[in-house]
């Protein structure tokens, strides 16, 4: 049986959100054929697929950072995990050679892409000439972002300012963020609400650890805590300028609680559990990593300032800051810092109305303009 669309879910089983979520899109479409396959979590029974090193070690590599901050006490898991990893990813590879053989499609699409075990996926469409779709969430509330090259920093979003000076793009902007519900529920139940009506402040959001942002696309700073020391530095070159951190709602591993103690012994640092739409609205600067609050901070025209590599550094909508130096300078310079606000909705209004794709919390319309986009692909090439 050929199919049009081969949805690869890098869940386990059919009961896994990815799983629910893909099988939800390819149910409500009209007219190309899809079909959903999960990756099998016990791959041991397939004959492996040869695979060259060096295609594959860059990817384990990267997990073996993960796998060492988990299991930064136990390093014989760390070792456990990785031979158990390579010793299934060529059969996982040689399952998923089976699929694209066995039903031929025109597209291959995956979430992300960069997890194990769905980065040997490339690998496999490379050699079959058959392209792949990465889907992520979006930047902004309620989207999700298609991609021919990857997602975020991969992403083929233009970086040059000149295609936002010499285009203008149409269309409304989102007026609120969504709030994310935190993975587990008593996660801020003892961290205050600050009023920081008063307050001049710096936003820091903390993002998930373990997340391809910071593991692929974070060359200096590698932990939440390193970011927060880093802070703790700068708050004291700033004695008058706050510094308010927040939790990613979806970390489920990492125990900040230490980080919280110690901020406490400072008058201008703080941890919050406001909303993040409200620590945006009233901060002075959002410094981020790479995280999805550094685009969303530029719904409200806030200054903002990346740490790490992220598809919206770009001349005039964001400023970089690669070393302690270079942060320090950046906010030294804020009064002198002016927002090109027609820049930055000019950016947004593409992103949101051109290149994203919504909305993501209703399965039927996003499966609608899902297919359309992926029909545009298979019959003139254009996605």
């Amino acid at each position: 049986m050929e199919v049009d669309v081969l949805f690869l879910s890098h869940a386990y089983c059919k009961y896994h959100s990815n799983y629910r979520y893909f099988s939800g899109v390819v149910g409500n479409f009209k007219k190309l054929k899809g079909l959903v396959k999960p990756l099998p979590i016990f791959s041991a029974f397939y004959p492996p697929i040869p695979i060259e090193k060096s295609e594959i070690d860059f990817f384990l590599r990267k997990k073996r950072e993960e796998l060492k901050y988990k299991h930064h006490s136990h390093p014989w898991k760390v070792e456990f995990k990785m031979s158990l990893y390579r010793f299934l990813l060529p059969r996982i590879g040689m399952y998923v050679k089976r699929l694209i053989e066995d039903y031929n499609p025109k597209v291959l699409v995956v979430w992300n892409g960069l997890k194990y075990p769905l980065f040997i996926v490339r690998q496999l469409a490379m050699q079959y000439n058959i392209p792949v779709i990465y889907l992520e969430n979006g930047p902004l509330p309620d989207t999700i972002q298609a991609d021919l090259k990857g997602v975020n920093f991969l992403n083929s979003v233009p970086r040059d300012k000149s295609f936002y000076e010499k285009n203008f793009f149409e269309g409304e902007l989102p007026q609120n963020l969504i709030p994310r519900k935190p993975a587990i529920c008593r996660k801020f139940k003892n961290v205050k609400k600050i009023d920081v009506s008063s307050l001049k402040y710096v936003f820091i959001p903390f993002q998930v650890w373990s997340d391809t942002q910071i593991i692929y696309f974070s060359p200096w700073i590698k932990s939440m805590e390193q970011l927060f020391w880093l802070f703790v530095d700068i708050a004291k070159e700033f004695p008058d300028l706050h510094f308010i951190f927040k939790e990613h709602p979806s970390e489920r591993f990492a125990d900040y609680s230490k980080l919280h103690r110690i901020a406490d012994k400072f008058p201008n640092l703080h941890f919050a559990s406001n909303s993040t739409q409200e620590l945006i609205e009233k901060a002075e600067v959002v410094v981020t990593i790479n995280s999805s609050v550094g685009v969303e901070a530029l719904l409200w025209h806030k200054k903002v300032i990346v740490l790490g590599q992220a598809f919206y550094d770009i001349d005039g909508i964001a400023k970089r800051a690669w070393s302690f130096s270079e942060l320090l300078e950046h906010i030294k310079n804020l009064d002198n810092w002016e927002v090109d606000t027609v820049l930055v909705d000019n950016f947004l209004r593409y992103l949101y109305n051109y290149y994203l794709l919504k909305p993501k919390n209703d399965v039927e319309i996003f499966a609608e303009n899902f297919e359309e986009r992926l029909i545009n692909f298979i019959e003139e090439g254009s996605f």
